[in-house]
Order: structure tokens, then sequence, then C-alpha cells
């Protein structure tokens, strides 16, 4: 068979094309409930602490001393040294250091146990079924 007579039997088809195609959307669907509970729980706690408190040691100490001026409290280390002075009447007016009075602080630390009542809040949820 020749071209030409194969074109003569063959007849022109049309053809459909089809296509599928998928489309997603969103439904928004109630699918249940909650009830939320919120309560406060109050609990004891003990804890050891470790507390410190200051001690203040004061000694007189008399000097019963003939000084020329008044001077001002000043420090030795850490501890404060207050002059305390008197005039005495002799044949003539002396400034006398009568006598100094020494301050001094120390520090104490002692564990003591604490205890007192803390809150906390808890959440409780539940499903409710309809």
């Amino acid at each position: 068979m020749s071209d030409k007579q194969r074109d003569r039997n063959t007849s022109n088809v049309t053809l459909p094309l089809s296509e599928e195609t998928l489309e997603a959307r969103v439904f928004e669907t109630e699918i249940g409930k909650v009830r939320i509970h919120k309560r406060v729980e109050t609990d004891r706690l003990e804890q050891d602490v470790e507390l410190s408190h200051d001690d203040v040691v004061v000694e007189r100490a008399e000097r019963n001393e003939v000084v020329k001026e008044r001077r001002e409290p000043w420090l030795e280390g850490e501890v404060l040294i207050i002059p305390v002075y008197e005039e005495v009447l002799v044949s003539e007016k002396r400034l006398m250091l009568r006598e100094v009075i020494r301050v001094a602080r120390g520090r104490q630390s002692e564990r003591v146990n604490v205890g007192g009542e803390v809150r906390r809040e808890v959440v409780d949820i539940e499903r409710i079924d309809e």
C-alpha cells in the first residue's frame, strides 16, 4: 500500500482529553469541648537557712591623760574609737582625755529551720463529651 492509499483509508478522529484535579479545603468542625478549672493549693514547707547577726562589743578604757586638743572619733582596723573629754581645773585649764570607748563589731551565723505556707496554682483540664 502506498502512502497515498493509507492516507485515504485513515480518517481524522478527534479525541477529547480530560484531567482530574484535587482541591483541598479546610472546614472548621467542633469535635469536643473542654472545661478548665484553676485552683490554688497551699503547702507547708520548711527549709534550713543561714541567718547572720552582728554583735557589738563596747569596752571602756580610762586614760586620764592631759591632751592639747580634741580629736574626732577614728578607726583602728575595724574598731571605732570614740574619745571622751573632760575639762579639769588645775591652776590652769587643761584638756584631759578622760577615757576612750572602743566599739568593735563581730558577725555570728547559725542555721535555723524556718517554715511557712506557700501557694501554687494548679490547672485541671476536663474533656466534655456531648
